[in-house]
């Protein structure tokens, strides 16, 4: 009787069985894949490279060339792309050295022109030969000389009958005058965490001195506004960056020294507080003599080619290799590390790519480099699941609009239970159909 009501339904017996079998395959599809990507992926992968981050954080780790390559390998695998861009030439990706530089910098490299690129990737070749150009150190050669033009003393401040508190975290975010949305959209999302810089998680937003009166006025007035801006007076600009990180750290051991830790980001990334938190306690160590984030382990070539954004010259950095850098996208350290890098700083002439100079700097004190799991130095596919997991702890280059859905998203959690029975109904589903085509 069923028989001959499904086959009256459906209008022939030959359709039963091709049924059966598609309705398998999808399920053993979704199935596999759903297994895969949640079981495997989060597990055998994740402490693989959770074990190889920690090991290289050790003394031996540091000196074993082999494990660092392992390392570098894993963190290529699953933290970076190899997808490559150049933006179109415009004037608007050109500039010249006088209109970026501040007065008084006369460290700053000279650059012919440089446009916006994707991913820092290496296309130097091999020197062959040494301009004379800037030393490796120095005796008080990069003063911090700038004056802060807008300050905010009280964000690192704990309130009146909450002396219990610790500062686990102070966030340091570059960030230029018209990039106010931008801002907006962080205070928005994922600087909910720091509740208006009242909790244990404390922020500010970097700046210098635009050359447009009607920007600087207007960050005056958000300052008024939101109280979470720091400004000094040099130019704002790409070339001025390691003034900003020096600012940020200058500024961090004036008014934030009780704080644990310092991460350094930019206003156009996604942060996972509770991941990155969690981070800080498992790595509290390893992180008073390192840096840690998304980080090439190994010596870099410098890249020679001017129309790069990431050009050095001879002149600006004469030696044949950098030293390995974490990318500047964003890095974590401790307090101790950011006053000893400061420190150090006046003794390491100026460099104007930021993480390199950091990590200049890190060669000197004998530190090292502690790569982390989840942190991302381009931007991750957005999976919601993803961004409020351990997957994710940095990603970069998301607009507005897109890191407000990434927050807003719902991720719906994996039941492998469901998932089984669904096989189980399917598959009882496939040998029925069968059973029906089959009886005479």
């Amino acid at each position: 009787m069923f028989r001959a009501f499904v086959c009256r339904v459906l209008g022939t017996k030959k359709l039963l069985p091709v049924l059966g079998i598609l309705c398998l395959v999808v399920v053993v599809f979704d199935f596999i894949m759903l297994t895969r990507v949640k079981e495997f992926y989060l597990s055998r992968t994740y402490r693989k490279i959770e074990t190889a981050s920690h090991t290289f954080s050790t003394a031996d780790g540091v000196n074993n060339r082999t494990q660092m390559t392992q390392i570098t390998q894993f963190a290529d695998d699953f933290n970076r792309t190899n997808s490559f861009k150049t933006l179109p030439e415009t004037e608007n990706n050109y500039a010249n050295l006088s209109k970026y530089t501040s007065k008084g910098s006369n460290n700053a490299s000279t650059f012919e022109n440089f446009n916006q690129n994707y991913y820092k990737t290496v296309t130097a070749l091999p020197v062959t030969s040494v301009e004379p150009g800037r030393p490796e150190s120095c005796t008080d050669c990069f003063k911090h000389e700038f004056s802060l033009t807008i300050d905010n003393e009280e964000v690192c401040k704990i309130r009146p009958g909450n002396t219990k508190q610790e500062i686990t975290i102070l966030i340091l975010i570059f960030t230029s005058h018209a990039r106010r949305g931008q801002r907006d959209a962080i205070r928005q999302t994922w600087l909910t965490h720091a509740k208006n810089n009242t909790a244990n998680i404390r922020y500010v937003f970097l700046l210098g001195i635009s050359n447009q009166t009607n920007l600087n006025q207007a960050v005056l007035e958000e300052n008024k506004l939101h109280a979470d801006l720091i400004q000094e007076n040099f130019t704002d600009s790409y070339l001025n960056l390691t003034y900003k990180t020096m600012m940020g750290f200058k500024w961090a051991l004036t008014h934030c020294a009780h704080a644990k830790f310092v991460l350094k980001t930019d206003d156009d990334m996604y942060v996972n507080i509770p991941v990155l938190i969690n981070l800080t306690r498992t790595n509290a160590e390893h992180l008073q003599t390192a840096v840690g984030g998304s980080c090439f382990v190994l010596d870099q070539q410098p890249i020679r080619d001017k129309y790069s954004k990431w050009y050095a010259s001879y002149t600006s950095y004469p030696q044949e290799l950098y030293p390995g850098f974490c990318s500047g996208t964003g890095y974590i350290t401790s307090i101790a590390v950011v006053k000893h890098v400061f420190d150090i700083s006046k003794n390491v002439p100026f460099f104007h790519l930021e993480d390199i100079y950091v990590s200049l700097c890190l060669k000197q004190l004998g530190y090292h480099l502690l790569p982390l799991y989840g942190f991302h130095n381009h931007r991750v596919r957005i999976d919601f699941c993803h961004y409020k997991s351990a997957f994710v702890v940095t990603s970069h280059e998301l607009s507005p609009d897109l890191l407000r859905s990434v927050w807003t998203g719902t991720c719906k959690p994996y039941n492998l239970q469901m998932r089984i029975m669904g096989f189980v109904v399917a598959m009882t589903f496939f040998i029925i159909l069968c059973l029906c085509s089959m009886v005479q």
